[in-house]
Parts: structure tokens; C-alpha cells; sequence
């Protein structure tokens, strides 16, 4: 476990935020992150007390994996996911979900077993040319019925990687 520049705390609803970083601003996010897909390269655990895991969130766990890289227009957050529920040519898809961005926030509504549905889905820190610092909800303990958020970096696709991640997830499942 370790600490981090950002200050790492929870508010009242279970929500991780930095206390020392602000995080980007409307401006910042028309011009750097929407029109763009990321790739996630690292994730870590945060705990209660805002200390961060030093290893990898996904490193030694049985069932998951670096999550899915995601794309953001004007309205829409497009998620690329892959799974073992279903026969192979039909385990790669992607699921869009409307979204508001306040507060540094990427918000979208859940439909998690979660009393509040409005989630922030990656709280962004910082974001330069290539790399996005931010805080990301993992999921639900299903030990407490907790928030789960880690730490993450996402690397800004190419567009032809962008294409490629396109032409592989091709299952629609935003109505399931």
C-alpha cells in the first residue's frame, strides 16, 4: 500500500475524490478526451483510508482481467467488453451508455443492485497528449455490497487501433 499526490478520500455516499487535485475541466474534456478511445494499462486498488494497492488490481486475480477499453463522443460512452457468458463469436461486444460529465466526473446511470444508479465512472484526474490519470469505479464487493474504485492510467488508442477494437467487439448488448 502506498500513497499518491492525489489525496485519495471518500465522501458521505462512498464515492472516491482527490482532497489535492481539482481534476479537468469541461474545456479539458471537449478538447482531450471525448472523439477518443483509451486503453487501459494499470489499475490499483484504493482503500478506505485513500492509500492506493502497489500492485496491479488485476495481477493474481482469477476471472477478470485489464478492463476494456472504452470510446466518448458528445452523448454516448461506448464500452468494449468480452465475456465468457456466451459462445465464442458472440463474447465480444460493447454496451453505450448516455452520460453527463460533471465535476471532473464521467457519470452513467447502472443498472448494479446499487441504491444511487448514477455512478462516476472515471473521476479524471489529469489527462496530457497520450495519458489519463483517473479515479475509476471498479464494481461492488459482493462480501459488503461496497464501491470498488482504483487508481488507473488509460492510454489514448490510435485511430486505427480505434477500428481494430471496432471490427473485434461487434455484439451490441446496450438493451440487455
Amino acid at each position: 500500500k502506498t500513497t499518491t499526490k492525489y489525496n485519495l478520500a471518500f465522501n458521505s455516499k462512498g464515492e472516491c475524490y482527490s482532497q489535492s487535485v481539482e481534476g479537468i475541466g469541461e474545456d479539458v474534456f471537449t478538447a482531450e478526451i471525448i472523439n477518443h478511445g483509451w486503453e487501459q494499462v494499470e489499475l490499483h486498488e484504493i482503500f478506505d483510508n485513500g492509500n492506493v494497492e502497489y500492485a496491479d488490481y488485476w495481477e493474481e486475480r482469477d476471472g477478470g482481467g485489464i478492463a476494456s477499453p472504452f470510446y466518448i463522443d458528445n452523448t454516448v460512452l461506448t464500452q468494449y467488453l468480452s465475456t465468457t457468458a456466451y459462445p465464442p463469436g458472440e463474447d465480444m461486444g460493447y454496451r453505450n451508455y448516455d452520460y453527463t460529465f460533471e465535476d471532473s466526473a464521467i457519470r452513467i446511470n447502472t443498472t448494479m443492485n446499487i441504491e444511487d444508479k448514477n455512478i462516476p465512472m472515471y473521476r479524471i484526474l489529469e489527462v496530457d497528449t497520450d495519458l489519463m490519470i483517473c479515479i475509476e469505479f471498479i464494481g461492488i464487493s459482493g462480501y459488503n455490497n461496497k464501491k470498488i474504485f482504483g487508481l488507473a492510467a488509460y492510454r489514448r488508442m490510435s485511430a486505427e487501433e480505434l477500428e481494430e477494437c471496432r471490427q473485434k467487439y461487434t455484439q451490441n448488448w446496450s438493451e440487455e
